[in-house]
């Protein structure tokens, strides 16, 4: 038996073995597929029910497992094919690893999301494995050999050596940048890159923490750990033999006692701001019949579409209390433009209750009460045939009532607009805003508020804009019906 025979089953059983595991790997992943949510972007925003995950990539996830799984196939096939870096190279550690930790770490939103971000002037692109901690905390794996980390870090001491021994003292502290973010090999290089599309993706105004975790059967080099740490990075290393964790090496991360400390208010809306931004869309939910009144709206009243839409959805997931529980405890507060818009639907559409409902949910005040006495008019109220009187008591919100602050965008939403050649009119670099969007969400930037809204294209048309990290909680869309209802009662009386 020559020599090759030997090595050629090993390379062979080494490759079904990888096989098998990425076979088992994607039956895991149909299955983590199958206890995802299907609430989309559009439908509201509520707690998981028990067992339910809400994962967003497992389908791409999964299908660079296939590939995987194919080459495999080959291989095995055709044994004579198989090369040594066939197996030693492979990527199923790695997206093993990569699904382990999806499963196992805390309020995992994404695998394999790529995030932009902003160099040189040019866009680039970075992929993070792991997304979790509801946004906040980005986690990269390392599953190579780990001795190929610690093989370029003594290629660069050479290099360092070398080049120290032929420049002198002259050059002692010419790369100080250098030995605060580490030398200029590839995992310090991706590193700065992940903590650079960190700083341009903020989540609720605030920087996602990157953790590497290094899974391999060698111990890392410690002064790679400690050099990651010195940039910031939370790194972990734990051994395939020992399953446990050998070093743990963590910075301090403000971004991450915040949320440790935020009680359990959290647990259901997380990671978002204490102070509320409300736009005109959530207004109008918080009083409309349809989250107040549906099971007294008659079949057959709601007789256009998107009323139809918003019916059968507030059947299903009623808004309102989920609503409630996001809004008790935080202070809120809505701008002069939404007020001013959200006022005039009112008048045009709003029926009696509704419009109650509205003049009870603002709180009184210098930007508000000039506005809200249009609501007091008693012209206003003839035309709605409604009077205060009748009604046993005022609408109180349990959640305590909105108060007004002056339009102040920030900066950043400032500078989406330009001024015409005249200089008069400003007119919108991107024809999706209107001045209207700039100052309620611009206001709830520069407030560092989370700004809720049911405009479900805001976050992607900003993010378009190039305006990252703006803290948003989008729910879906409550319209005014109350007028339409009461109309089609009245012709179904007369028929």
């Amino acid at each position: 038996m020559t020599q090759e025979q030997p090595d050629s089953k090993r390379l062979l059983s080494h490759a079904s073995k990888l096989l098998a595991c990425a076979q088992s790997l994607i039956s895991n992943i149909d299955v983590l597929i199958s206890k995802t949510s299907t609430t989309g972007r559009k439908q509201v925003k509520r707690p998981l029910a028990a067992g339910e995950r809400n994962i967003e990539g497992l389908p791409k996830f999964k299908t660079v497992v296939k590939a995987e799984e194919a080459f495999l196939k080959k291989l095995v096939t055709n044994p004579s094919t198989i090369r040594g870096p066939h197996v030693s190279c492979s990527n199923i550690p790695y997206l093993s690893a990569v699904f382990q930790l999806a499963c196992t770490e805390e309020d995992v939103t994404h695998v394999f999301r790529t995030f932009s971000y902003s160099q040189g002037g040019e866009c680039e692109r970075v992929r993070v494995d792991v997304v979790a901690g509801h946004g906040r905390r980005w986690i990269k794996v390392k599953a190579s050999a780990l001795k190929g980390f610690k093989n370029e870090l003594n290629d660069y001491d050479e290099d360092f050596d070398e080049s120290d021994d032929k420049s002198g003292e002259d050059c002692t502290n010419s790369n100080s940048d250098e030995e605060a973010t580490g030398p200029e090999i590839p995992i310090y290089t991706q590193a700065k890159i992940l903590l650079r599309a960190a700083e341009q993706n903020l989540v609720h105004y605030e920087r996602p923490t990157i953790e590497m975790k290094f899974l391999g059967a060698d111990e890392v080099d410690l002064r790679i750990l400690h050099t990651l740490r010195s940039m910031g990075i939370v790194v972990e290393a734990r051994t395939e033999t020992k399953e446990e964790i050998i070093v743990s090496v963590q910075p301090e991360s403000p971004a991450e006692s915040k949320v440790l400390n935020s009680g359990d208010r959290l647990t259901v809306h997380p990671n978002i701001s204490d102070d509320l931004n409300l736009d005109v869309t959530t207004l109008i939910t918080l009083v409309t019949d349809i989250t107040h009144k549906l099971n007294t709206i008659p079949h057959g009243a709601l007789d256009v579409p998107p009323l139809q839409l918003q019916q059968s959805q507030e059947k299903v997931d009623p808004i309102l209390p989920v609503l409630h529980s996001l809004l008790l405890g935080r202070k809120l507060f809505t701008t002069r433009s939404a007020l001013r818009k959200f006022l005039d639907i009112v008048k045009l559409l709003g029926g009696p209750t509704e419009w109650l409902r509205a003049r009870g949910l603002i709180a009184p005040g210098p930007e508000a009460d000039d506005w809200l006495a249009e609501l007091d008019d008693n012209e206003l109220q003839r035309q709605r045939d409604v009077d205060i009187r009748t009604f046993n008591a005022p609408f109180i919100p349990p959640y305590g009532r909105i108060a007004v602050v002056p339009d102040q965008p920030s900066d950043r939403f400032l500078s989406m607009l330009d001024k015409n050649q005249d200089g008069d009119t400003p007119s919108l670099v991107s024809k999706k805003f209107q001045y209207h969007h700039v100052a309620v969400f611009g206001t709830g930037d520069k407030l560092r508020a989370t700004t809720v809204t049911a405009n479900s294209w805001m976050e992607r048309a900003l993010a378009h804009q190039g305006l990252r990290g703006i803290s948003l909680w989008v729910h879906e869309p409550r319209s005014l019906v109350e007028l339409r209802v009461t109309k089609f009662i009245a012709d179904q009386m007369d028929k």
